[in-house]
């Protein structure tokens, strides 16, 4: 009569539950949100399991305030025929007006009665399928009166199907029924009866079929029972569970029935709990009911918390704005075996064990209480021992001295093993070869430990074992689908030898990846000739292989450089040839022409190809000398602002008309140290470049105040300016943006070569058709006006004489030369020529010339030793070097030999008539 009472009790306790439930899930409220997750759940909203996947959804987007959030409580066991589902899915169509951002089902009846509605709705709305199945349940099952019946025909869903029609994505979780079976035979080991509780929904069918199949395959010996909701009454199922004893395991999956006070089918969510109180014996769950409160002893499952944090993880990727058709499925980690250790001990049975390698809640700390069976058992165990030993004392003693006799034998044997492991091991050790032996059967890899081998050579068993997974785990990525094949072919019998280099990363080895020769062969076969071992060798072959990449990359690099060679020798005969057809074809119409405006006209035009050639010819030699190292840096003391004043008024006759040049200097004066020819010559670039593609507006040089000893120069131009696309390319050699504009493509290429050489960096800022601000920075070395001073004083002093006549020695051995001398000179100037250094020392010493042009390669005696030889007779007389080096820093060194002045080849007339009517102004001053 008690017991009774107890189960009507819990009946109406249910029954007041699922009525609560029901009125709470019935509003119907409109939504109008623009930005909200719907959650259609197809469970009860009444369950109370730790972490489900509702309320952790919630949770998570009302703390992070990424969306709102509605849930909508489906009873799918409600629905049983299609008018029934088709007002439940206007229902919710009528309430949520706008498209959400995502929605989750949970609970696989979700996918079949709500996907192609939602789909139709909202097209292509983003899904997340919380629970997801491996096979398709056809919604007709859903509506069927009669009791279903499993199908082993059920459509196997594939992913990629699926998401052809859905923009979908689902996360499974596991069911190992198997697991369970045997988790119930560990903690109830005398257990040959099981039972198991459903109902006859279509899940319940499954699930119960497959535990059937399980049975009779893996478990003969094991009978089993069911009860199932529609069979069994309420009553009648508590009755029969509070009947089993210990020789029976309890399998609960659920339980429905049908109500009393409507035509449809409810869950009672709580009933694990009355089932767990109402039985004497343990009672196991396939999935996560709150195990850890202890109503239940325990299953095999993934727990609700898993599947949430699952589902949250994809959730916030479709909210970043992935669609879900581009995430794959997932999986939830592999289900654990869980026990509540407190359910297990209140049954106060010896016939319960607690099995290891499972995760128990409630566990007590007393180590001593846990394992007092298995202590008890241990000290039984014992006792007998010693009595035993006791016993057998007297039989061994007589049996030491043969034994003692096998012993020597046996350690002699052991020597020579050792002896044998110890040279093996030294050869191995040496040689950084590998030995090993694949066991095909167990999955297993066996390694000689050389380490051990070599501190314990008697031991003939120092191997290490490592399984398949963990020796696939060492190969590097881009090796192992290649290495996965070979291993395949090799252990199906498709090839019998394997030569091949990998790279692997061996523990207790490399700390890196290193290259190995893996070699190996077929040792034993089956009866099948399938082989079930492989023995080989893997061999260190790290520095072979880099030996092998650096003499690639020689390869490589030599090729490179052949291509460039050959590219910049194609430029190069490019740029040669333009001027140069010029130059010889107008020179030949010259000769031929009569008409003095076109003879003008066409020797300016050899003349300005003649200065392109020069420049072109300049700038090579430029970036070979500063790539060869054997340019010259000569560092001095020099004040910036006098610089950029002297670059202004150089170039105010080669702008046009309509550009103004600009200063931009911030402060009065600026002392630094570094290389000043250097940087002119740079500036000189950048300058000539903005004066080419600037028209009208204005031109400035400037630089900033120097910061964290860097100085940062520029010329901003208002010219034409570069397209965006051009702007990697503007420092490249025989680089010309517009091939309408003359010059060579080499000038910002010197530039940068020079700024690099000064360790600093160039770059340009440009819009197209609004002008470009070129610029470079340079370390930043203080200097002062002292410095600037005694770096001037050391220089050399001008002519400072009375002459009547202008006497010139020029010392040239090439007569065309110095018949183009003769047609540049005044009449009235008196011209001595000498052929070498030798002869000009000589005639300098005989006519005391008022002007010496000296040419530096001559035989003989060279330009330098013939000026050295003259300072020694007069440190007044002006010499001008005449010679083909073409650089500004050679200006300096032969200043610095001796030298006044300095004119390039070919020689330019206008500067060498300035030279002279200074020395002829000197002469009308005395």
């Amino acid at each position: 009569m008690q017991q009774l009472k107890y189960y009507i009790f819990i009946t109406f306790l249910l029954i007041v539950n699922h009525h609560f439930s029901f009125s709470q899930n019935n509003s119907d409220t409109l939504i109008v949100s623009q930005d909200y997750v719907l959650i259609l759940n197809f469970h009860l909203e009444s369950a109370q399991w730790e972490g489900n996947v509702e309320d952790e959804v919630t949770k998570f987007l009302n703390s992070t305030h990424l969306s709102n959030v509605f849930a909508e409580h489906i009873k799918a066991i409600d629905i049983t025929t299609p008018e029934l589902l088709k007002q439940e899915q206007d229902r919710i169509l009528k309430k949520y007006l706008n498209r959400p951002r995502a929605v989750i089902f949970v609970g696989p009846a979700a996918l079949p009665m709500f996907a192609e509605c939602l789909n139709r709705h909202w097209p292509d709305v983003p899904i997340i399928n919380s629970i997801a199945q491996k096979y398709t349940i056809p919604l007709e099952k859903y509506f069927q009166e009669t009791p279903l019946e499993y199908d082993d025909n059920l459509s196997p869903i594939t992913e990629e199907d699926i998401k052809k029609k859905y923009n979908i994505t689902g996360i499974f979780a596991h069911n190992s029924l198997k697991e369970i079976v045997e988790l119930m035979l560990l903690v109830l080991p005398d257990m040959n009866h099981l039972v198991f509780i459903s109902d006859e929904r279509i899940g319940s069918i499954i699930v119960r079929q497959r535990l059937k199949s399980i049975i009779a395959k893996d478990y003969p010996n094991l009978s089993m029972e069911f009860i199932t909701a529609g069979e069994y009454s309420l009553n009648d199922m508590f009755s029969r569970v509070a009947s089993f004893d210990f020789k029976t395991g309890i399998f609960y999956h659920s339980w429905s029935v049908k109500g009393k006070d409507a035509d449809s089918y409810f869950i009672w969510n709580n009933m694990y709990k009355n089932i767990g109180q109402a039985s004497k014996v343990p009672v196991f769950v396939s999935w996560d009911m709150n195990t850890a409160k202890g109503y239940i002893a325990g299953g095999v499952f993934n727990r609700m918390i898993d599947l949430s944090n699952k589902t949250i993880e994809v959730l916030k990727q479709v909210l970043a704005g992935t669609n879900p058709r581009d995430i794959p499925y997932q999986t939830i980690d592999k289900e654990k075996r869980y026990l509540n250790y407190s359910n297990l001990a209140s049954y106060h049975s010896s016939k319960i064990k607690f099995p290891k390698d499972v995760y128990y809640f409630s566990k007590p700390e007393n180590a001593l209480y846990t394992y007092r069976y298995e202590l008890f058992f241990i000290f039984i165990v014992i006792v007998f021992i010693i009595l035993y030993c006791v016993q057998r004392i007297h039989f061994l003693n007589k049996a030491k001295e043969k034994q003692k006799k096998e012993l020597d034998y046996q350690k002699e044997l052991q020597h020579q093993i050792g002896l044998r492991n110890f040279k093996l091991a030294l050869s191995l050790e040496v040689s950084t070869i590998n030995p090993w032996v694949w066991n095909l059967s167990n999955k297993s890899i066996y390694f000689d430990d050389v380490k051990q081998i070599m501190e314990n050579p008697n031991n003939p068993t120092n191997l290490l074992m490592y399984s398949e997974e963990d020796f696939l785990s060492w190969i590097y990525s881009e090796d192992k689908d290649r290495m996965m094949n070979i291993f395949y072919n090799l252990r199906n019998g498709k090839s019998n030898y394997l030569k091949e280099e990998c790279r692997l990363l061996m523990p207790q080895r490399d700390e890196k990846y290193s290259w190995y020769m893996i070699q190996a062969v077929t040792y034993e076969k089956d009866y099948l000739g399938k082989p079930i071992t492989l023995v080989g060798t893997m061999t260190l072959i790290t520095e072979t292989k880099e030996l092998e990449l650096e003499l690639i990359k020689a390869r490589d690099a030599a090729q490179e450089s052949d291509r460039l060679k050959s590219k910049f020798l194609a430029n190069l005969s490019h740029e040669i040839r333009t001027p140069l057809n010029a130059i010889v074809g107008f020179s030949g119409v010259l000769a031929n022409s009569e008409d003095i405006e076109e003879r003008k006209e066409l020797a300016d035009i050899v003349k300005h190809n003649n200065k392109l050639l020069l420049s072109l010819i300049n700038d090579i030699l430029e970036i070979s000398k500063i790539e060869s190292g054997a340019a010259e840096f000569n560092f001095s003391a020099f004040e910036v602002n006098a610089v950029l004043n002297d670059l202004k008024d150089s170039f105010l006759e080669e702008v046009d008309k309509k550009v103004s040049i600009n200063l931009d200097m911030p402060l009065n004066e600026l002392f630094i140290y570094s290389e000043k020819t250097k940087i002119r010559q740079v500036l000189n670039r950048l300058m000539s470049n903005a004066a080419k593609f600037t028209r009208e507006g204005s031109i400035t040089i400037g630089y900033y105040k120097p910061v964290n000893d860097v100085i940062r120069f520029f010329i901003k131009d208002t010219g034409c300016g570069i397209p965006e696309e051009q702007l990697q390319t503007v420092f490249g050699r025989f680089v010309k943006l517009n091939t309408f504009e003359q010059g060579t493509g080499l000038g910002l290429s010197v530039a940068q070569l020079i700024v690099e050489k000064l360790n600093g960096q160039i770059g340009v800022f440009s819009e197209f058709r609004n002008g470009s601000e070129f610029w470079f920075e340079i370390p930043y070395n203080e200097s002062n006006r002292q410095a600037v001073l005694i770096g001037d004083n050391s220089k050399h002093n001008h002519i400072d004489r009375n002459l009547p006549d202008i006497k010139i020695l020029v010392a040239e051995d090439s007569q065309s030369n110095y018949a183009i001398l003769c047609s540049m000179m005044d009449p009235n100037c008196q011209l001595l020529h000498a052929w070498n250094g030798k002869e000009a020392v000589e005639m300098f010493s005989s006519f005391k010339p008022d002007l010496v042009l000296m040419d530096i390669k001559m035989p003989k005696m060279d330009g330098y030793s013939a000026v050295a030889e003259i300072r020694k007779l007069s440190t007044t007389v002006p010499i001008v070097a005449m010679s083909a080096y073409a650089f500004d820093d050679d200006r300096e060194r032969l200043i610095q030999k001796g030298f006044d002045e300095y004119e390039p080849k070919p020689i330019d007339k206008n500067k060498l008539s300035n030279i002279l009517n200074k020395i002829y102004k000197n002469k009308k001053m005395a």
